[in-house]
């Protein structure tokens, strides 16, 4: 994820993660590929995600062997890391509020019109009240400008909320950290934290 951060590259999120549950946000994927960087300290490996901006599901346990399929990655195993990989996409880490279950969502336009959310959250077995939601950093507003196809998509998840602001020749600026935040809120999750960066370099 391309974020404009100090040192490593490595943003630590700022929301309250139950004991003994971790989040980082990589600047760049090299720098989470097992064996460099920080990670080469965890005891386990980290295992990124075939993704296909859709709605399947991993739901990772133990032993691991092959990369998860999927845009949702789960888990209830301790020792184990979900991950997701995202551009101008929007990365999403959920977390049950006593730690026994965290999930990754990979989510930009095509991934949220098609539930990805939706998936992420009914990936748990505890209700969406119980959660925490972390909104990584992602293409901002001012830069990314939607055709009519994509607000008509979107438009069940936005409800009456103005997440999109007209520009000219039938263009929207689309402010997708909003939507997804407004959604989780809206579906139950009290404690939704933004990182509030936007990822155009």
């Amino acid at each position: 994820m391309p974020v404009p951060t100090e040192g490593m590259g490595v943003l630590h999120p700022d929301w309250p993660l139950p004991q003994g549950v971790h989040s980082l946000c990589y600047a760049s994927v090299a720098e989470a590929v097992p064996g460099t960087g920080i990670l080469s300290e965890l005891p386990t490996p980290l295992w990124l995600p075939h993704q296909h901006h859709g709605t399947q599901l991993a739901r990772l346990s133990p032993p691991l062997s092959t990369r998860p399929e999927g845009d949702i990655v789960y888990t209830r195993a301790k020792g184990l890391a979900c991950a997701v990989v995202a551009a101008d996409c929007l990365p999403l880490l959920l977390c049950e509020r006593g730690g026994r279950e965290v999930a990754a969502v990979h989510a930009g336009w095509r991934g949220l019109a098609a539930g990805a959310l939706a998936c992420g959250v009914d990936a748990f077995t505890a209700p969406a009240t119980q959660l925490i939601a972390w909104i990584g950093p992602a293409i901002g507003a001012a830069h990314y400008p939607v055709g009519e196809e994509v607000r008509r998509a979107l438009a069940p998840l936005a409800g009456d909320g103005d997440f999109f602001k007209p520009l000219a020749n039938g263009r929207w600026q689309l402010d997708l950290s909003a939507l997804a935040s407004n959604w989780l809120r809206q579906r139950g999750l009290a404690a939704v934290y933004n990182s509030g960066i936007c990822c155009w370099t």
